[in-house]
């Protein structure tokens, strides 16, 4: 039985083009990019693929945390694109 590839994920590094200029937002943004260079991580120990399971599981509540959250503050800003902003989340 041969072994399976290795994943590589390039690692993500926040860049201060990727502000919003809210920096609520920023941070949320932020922990969603450690978030992912700690599942490419995972990738990379024995027995990594069930905690990249539990990661993705921590991953998904989280983005749809964020997103609401986001929407909210949006809709509270009278955000122009708003409806659009949803259909992309």
């Amino acid at each position: 039985m041969t072994q399976p590839e290795k994943i590589m994920i390039k690692r993500m590094k926040w860049e201060e083009k990727f502000s919003v200029g809210v920096p609520e937002m920023d941070q949320e943004h932020q922990r969603i990019i450690a978030m992912i260079n700690r599942l490419q991580d995972t990738f990379a120990i024995k027995n990594g693929m069930e905690m990249a399971g539990e990661l993705l599981g921590q991953m998904t509540q989280y983005a749809q945390d964020h997103f609401r959250h986001e929407e909210k503050l949006l809709e509270e800003r009278h955000y122009p694109r708003l409806l659009e902003q949803r259909a992309q989340h």
